[in-house]
């Protein structure tokens, strides 16, 4: 029951904030213009992904309306997926841009799409879509990990953003195991024993916590630094 309802919140959430976006946009100029943003640009991901989680989920009450989803938000992310990494090869930004964002159109889409296309039954596009997210994990990480020793040094306002960097390994888990279930709750659920389902409860409350603060902190990190990011994303846009 709780994590029905959190998942209808969840799914207004985001119907309501890609329908604001779109209304405030107004023209496909500004889209566009915000899609080929070197900052902004990766998190656009967000919306296939989600859609992609979502269909996942819906598959076991409404198979139809959950597969069609999944499919539609999948073709969706390759798309984007596929522009962007052409972006990445044909107009040089440098390192500066870089965040941990840049995981989202190409690791998280190919291992998120993975772990609802097995959840659906399209177990081979489930395991072409983990591998590209895997490839990706090496490809992007590798580039991303040089940037943040190289330098410069990435400012506040996006720093809460290099907590994807941790996402891969319990996702790519996640999608081997072929569940909508997190990596780790998965394995616990296998045991029957109470302490099991104690342990799960509180991994469950432990990422709800660290997921909570890391919301918190981006806000004040926002709020401090707003008149620098807005600088960063004039410059480099």
């Amino acid at each position: 029951m709780v994590g029905e309802i959190l998942w209808a919140i969840a799914t207004i959430v985001w119907i309501t904030t890609v329908t604001l976006y779109i209304i405030r946009a107004k023209s496909m100029r500004r889209i566009m213009a915000d899609l080929t943003h070197p900052v902004l640009g990766p998190f656009a991901a967000l919306i296939p992904i989600s859609g992609i989680l979502l269909g996942g989920h819906l598959f076991a009450m409404w198979p139809i309306v959950g597969t069609i989803l999944v499919w539609a938000m999948f073709t969706v992310s390759i798309v984007f997926g596929t522009w962007f990494i052409s972006q990445l090869l044909t107009v040089p930004k440098g390192f500066t841009a870089m965040h941990g964002g840049y995981l989202l159109p190409t690791v998280a889409a190919g291992l998120i799409s993975a772990q609802s296309l097995a959840t659906i039954g399209a177990h081979a596009a489930a395991v072409a879509a983990f591998g590209v997210g895997l490839l990706f994990w090496l490809l992007i990480g590798g580039a991303l990990i040089a940037r943040l020793v190289a330098g410069p040094e990435i400012p506040g306002g996006l720093l809460p953003s290099l907590a994807i960097l941790a996402a891969p390994p319990a996702v790519a888990g996640n999608a081997w195991w072929g569940s909508s279930a997190t990596f780790a709750m998965r394995v616990l659920t296998t045991n029957t024993s109470p302490w099991s389902t104690i342990a799960a409860w509180l991994i469950v409350g432990i990422a709800t916590v660290v997921i909570g603060a890391i919301a918190l902190q981006s806000i004040r990190l926002w709020v401090k630094n707003r008149s620098a990011i807005h600088v960063l994303t004039t410059t480099e846009g």
